[in-house]
């Protein structure tokens, strides 16, 4: 019998931790683009959009 495969096997998923007020803070901001948008907005597609607008535009978060 052939092995049942999980559908996110080849999938990376980082864990995150935020203390909470930085959770808070994410929920705060998510809540803000699904208001702006009109539409449902997760949490990981925000951090993850971020994290490459971050790379893409060349911009160090570390330079605060």
């Amino acid at each position: 019998m052939a092995e049942k495969k999980n559908q996110y096997s080849s999938v990376v998923r980082p864990n995150v931790k935020f203390t909470p007020e930085e959770d808070l803070a994410v929920d705060d901001f998510v809540n803000f683009l699904q208001q702006k948008l009109k539409r449902k907005v997760h949490k990981g597609d925000v951090i993850k959009n971020c994290v490459f607008y971050c790379k893409k535009n060349k911009i160090n978060p570390f330079d605060i």
